[in-house]
């Protein structure tokens, strides 16, 4: 499975043929692949979409990657006669979108848009949808974090913020910093006694 964009695929060269290569020889051309067309919403001056993302977990552990997928569509989208037996309809595809993830506890924000020179967090996508890959061992254990987006929109030719807050947690417990405090003790003779204490 994978995307072409439309300077991939022209009107000039309308299809894509794979070739198979071993050590820098060609070794096999399979037959002409016609792409599906996929048309991006990105356009619309008053854009409002309903944004989910299907197969979010309640926690993770930091040994795992994960591939989260966004699931758009219009907000204002109801079945015709046409779709009426589409209980749901097809994900939209939205060509610039960036995601930003903050710790709950604090509104601290761990990994922040990258909607400037840095797309860094750029959302890839596919003939299913936008989505992004993930290393939960970045986060800290014991917390909960959300996941906000943002969309480029060309007709106000800026990053638009999504109204939605999506949450996961990290399994485990929090990290703690023990620190210890000496206590030299009065003049009651009394010898010194050690205090510890845990810092959050």
């Amino acid at each position: 499975m994978f995307s072409a964009t439309s300077s991939t695929v022209t009107s000039t060269y309308p299809y894509l043929v794979d070739v198979w290569t071993l050590s820098g020889s060609q070794i096999h051309t399979g037959s002409a692949i016609t792409p599906e067309s996929h048309s991006f919403y990105n356009n619309n001056p008053d854009s409002k979409y309903v944004v989910s993302m299907p197969n979010l977990k309640s926690s993770y552990s930091t040994d795992e990657t994960e591939r989260l997928r966004l699931y758009v569509r219009n907000k204002n989208w109801s079945p015709n006669i046409y779709n009426k037996a589409q209980s749901t309809p097809e994900t939209l595809l939205i060509e610039s979108a960036s995601y930003q993830i903050v710790r709950l506890s604090d509104h601290r924000i761990v990994i922040p848009f990258g909607t400037g020179s840095e797309n860094h967090t750029l959302l890839s996508y596919d003939n299913v949808g936008n989505y992004f890959d993930i290393d939960m061992g970045l986060f800290e254990s014991g917390y909960s974090y959300g996941i906000k987006y943002s969309f480029y929109e060309d007709s106000v030719a800026s990053y638009r913020e999504q109204p939605y807050l999506f949450k996961f947690k990290i399994d485990g417990n929090p990290q703690v910093n023990n620190e210890v405090s000496t206590n030299s003790g009065e003049s009651n003779g009394s010898n010194g006694t050690t205090y510890s204490f845990t810092r959050i």
